[in-house]
């Protein structure tokens, strides 16, 4: 593991326990291994009137993502709101990834077609 992502946590009128925080910090750290380009996530719970909404947002190297969940229970909210910023940094990552896969076939492709 490289250097351990900065995770931040911020919560107004919601109890966020220690075992919470810890799975956050853990998935966090989860998805800076597996996506190099995030390092920073940064987390917001809120009370919401009978609900708890959640917003997360990842940056890093070439990388800006926000997403929100809302539901009743502030385990539920962390685990949306991570699952949605991990299904963003992996459509961002394949993009790049592939992208350049796919540009250079391309390219090999167009110098070796016979001339006609």
């Amino acid at each position: 593991m490289s250097d351990a992502p900065r995770v931040l946590v911020h919560h107004r009128d919601v109890h966020i326990g220690a075992q919470l925080l810890e799975s956050i910090e853990r998935r966090c750290a989860m998805l800076a291994d597996e996506f190099s380009e995030a390092s920073r996530f940064e987390l917001s719970f809120e009370n919401h009137g009978m609900s708890v909404r959640g917003l997360a947002h990842a940056t890093g190297r070439r990388t800006d993502l926000a997403t929100h969940a809302e539901a009743s229970e502030p385990g539920i909210v962390v685990d949306r709101v991570l699952d949605k910023i991990e299904r963003q940094l992996r459509r961002m990552h394949d993009k790049r990834v592939h992208g350049r896969r796919r540009s250079a076939q391309r390219a090999a492709n167009k110098r070796h077609q016979p001339e006609e």
